[in-house]
């Protein structure tokens, strides 16, 4: 009996020695790595609640990433390391500490892009081929775009882009008024407004243009062909004729379509005459006489069934 007693002794000194520690408080993001498109590893600056990271220039942004994240001793977070997550601003990550409190980081994007140059020309004429030069441009359509504002501030995209590489991008430009533009370049996170203004002009002799895509030449009766004239804005068109070879004569032209990238849809007659047609006559509301275009003797139009 005596033993029972000390052993009961015992087992209550040893109860009553043994200590509680508390739950762990820490909910601390001490490390978020995730590569970039080469490979390499990019490390965060974890500000706060701010995680950020600084994406290396001229390199795309990928939609999504799998970052390895490290975290205070015995806390968790939610999503789990190495777990693919949306690769975009706001992105949330939660971190919970052993006694159960939560600290929330938000992921935030700092693409270090270097700031694009900008070189604009002075004068140009409406729908003529442009081309606005630089550096540091993103060649992706979806991430830098051109806009033209006017005089009065206003300012519309210029959609018709042929080419963009790092230091050009090239367009037609559209029926515009005459006017002093500013043209505003948006390039990833960079908005450039060229210093000097882009003077925008009519012509009292416009052109048949031929840079990019050559004019249809070889015609038919009844057919519908496109043409795109550089230096007279295409709404003012009044009348276009061909003036065929043989008899030196002018003959209409069914004009379809005026379109606001100031190209023209016609039609040709189908008792129009056949043959060889040696210049273009445009008339225009905004020309006190209608204007021939001759054609060059390898630029002729030729009319055939």
């Amino acid at each position: 009996m005596k033993n029972f007693y000390i052993l009961i002794l015992l087992s209550l000194l040893l109860f009553s020695c043994k200590k509680e520690y508390p739950d762990y408080p820490y909910a601390e993001l001490k490390q978020f790595i995730v590569k970039d498109a080469k490979g390499a590893e990019l490390k965060a600056v974890i500000k706060g609640e701010d995680i950020m990271v600084y994406w290396p220039p001229m390199q795309d942004v990928p939609d999504s990433v799998s970052p390895l994240t490290t975290v205070s001793e015995r806390a968790s977070i939610f999503p789990a390391s190495g777990k693919k997550v949306a690769f975009k601003d706001g992105t949330i990550y939660n971190v919970t500490a052993q006694n159960g409190s939560i600290k929330q980081y938000k992921l935030k994007l700092a693409p270090n892009q270097v700031k694009p140059q900008l070189i604009v020309g002075a004068s140009v004429s409406v729908g003529a081929y442009f081309t606005i030069g630089g550096d540091f441009f993103i060649p992706d359509t979806a991430k830098t775009k051109v806009f033209i504002i006017d005089s009065k501030g206003r300012d519309r995209q210029l959609t018709n882009l042929l080419s963009i590489s790092p230091i050009s991008i090239a367009f037609y430009l559209p029926e515009l008024q005459e006017d002093s533009y500013k043209v505003k370049l948006v390039s990833g996170v960079h908005t450039i407004i060229a210093k000097d203004p882009l003077a925008i002009t009519y012509s009292s002799s416009p052109i048949l243009d031929r840079i990019i895509v050559d004019y249809p030449r070889a015609l038919k009766r009844a057919g519908e062909y496109q043409y795109r004239f550089t230096g007279t804005p295409v709404s003012k068109l009044n009348k276009l004729r061909l003036r065929l070879l043989s008899d030196n004569n002018f003959y209409e032209v069914e004009i379809k379509s005026r379109n606001p990238d100031n190209t023209v849809n016609i039609k040709i007659p189908a008792t129009m005459p056949l043959g060889t047609y040696t210049a273009f006559e445009i008339s225009s509301s905004l020309l006190s006489t209608p204007f021939v275009r001759n054609l060059g003797a390898s630029y002729r139009i030729v009319l055939s069934e």
